[in-house]
């Protein structure tokens, strides 16, 4: 049931777990911080090319994908 699969959608990512199908979506580090420590990470975590190519997918740059999981993976960890 862990967190497996990532994509950036509208300016957020969607989080999924393959297995179970869960779907989770959020703008912000704060709520998918939330998700991760309710839920968990999964050892293999893939994502789509829309982490890479997120200018296309509603973030300013392609890099915001990217910058907003690592600053929802180290909430995470503090807890948050």
């Amino acid at each position: 049931m862990k967190i497996d699969f990532l994509s950036a959608t509208n300016g957020g990512i969607t989080m999924v777990s393959q297995d179970t199908h869960i779907h989770v979506w959020s703008d912000t580090a704060e709520g998918l911080a939330l998700v991760l420590n309710a839920v968990g990470l999964d050892d293999t975590l893939i994502h789509s090319s829309t982490m890479d190519f997120a200018s296309r997918n509603g973030f300013a740059t392609n890099d915001g994908a990217h910058d907003l999981w690592d600053r929802a993976v180290a909430l995470a960890r503090q807890g948050a």
